[in-house]
């Protein structure tokens, strides 16, 4: 499984700089750990019985503008609210090309190839969101390092593709007002 994050909203939560060995050559390298919000239709993505499993739908009294929206009901509360341990999910998405929108955006933008995402944390809240935690290993050179260092506890804008949506120039063009986070199947 592969997913993707569209211009979304997420805090710079640490940047551990470090080097990797390659044969003999120390190469310089980073782990970035990003936290973010989202619903937890997140879920689902990863399988669809996962959104289900640790959400219902409101009992009576419980409802609120939220949960009265639109005809399908909603699974927003916690089916064990008493459950307080984040679940960790193993999943890794190598070969990604990550994009921390800087500045100005397009050429001042930090993108980094060949990433690593993984180390995926979800931490359920009542009233359907996911604040979702994850690591992105990455090789960034001296500039990037730079302003990655300066981005560290600061709110960012991340895209995150998957290799073959980075390497295929006839991909669909994507819309930077979307946010939403997309995931896609092997």
């Amino acid at each position: 499984m592969m997913f993707s994050l569209e211009r979304q909203k997420a805090t710079f939560a640490s940047w551990n700089a470090r080097t990797e060995l390659h044969g003999d050559e120390r190469v310089p390298a980073a782990d970035i750990k990003i936290d973010f919000a989202a619903s937890n239709d997140i879920l689902s993505e990863f399988d669809p019985a996962l959104k289900s499993a640790f959400y219902r739908e409101p009992h009576p009294g419980e409802e609120d503008l939220v949960d009265r929206a639109g005809d399908t009901p909603q699974l927003a509360r916690l089916r064990f609210p008493s459950m307080k341990n984040p679940i960790k999910w193993d999943t890794k998405l190598v070969g990604a090309t990550v994009t921390i929108h800087y500045g100005t955006g397009g050429p001042s933008d930090i993108v980094l190839a060949e990433c690593t995402v993984d180390n995926l944390v979800f931490d359920l809240q009542d009233g359907g969101t996911v604040i979702t935690s994850l690591r992105i290993q990455c090789k960034p050179n001296e500039g990037q390092a730079g302003k990655l260092y300066e981005l560290n506890g600061n709110e960012i804008d991340v895209t995150i593709e998957p290799p073959q949506l980075a390497a295929n120039p006839l991909s669909p063009p994507r819309s930077p007002a979307n946010n939403r986070v997309v995931f896609c199947r092997d």
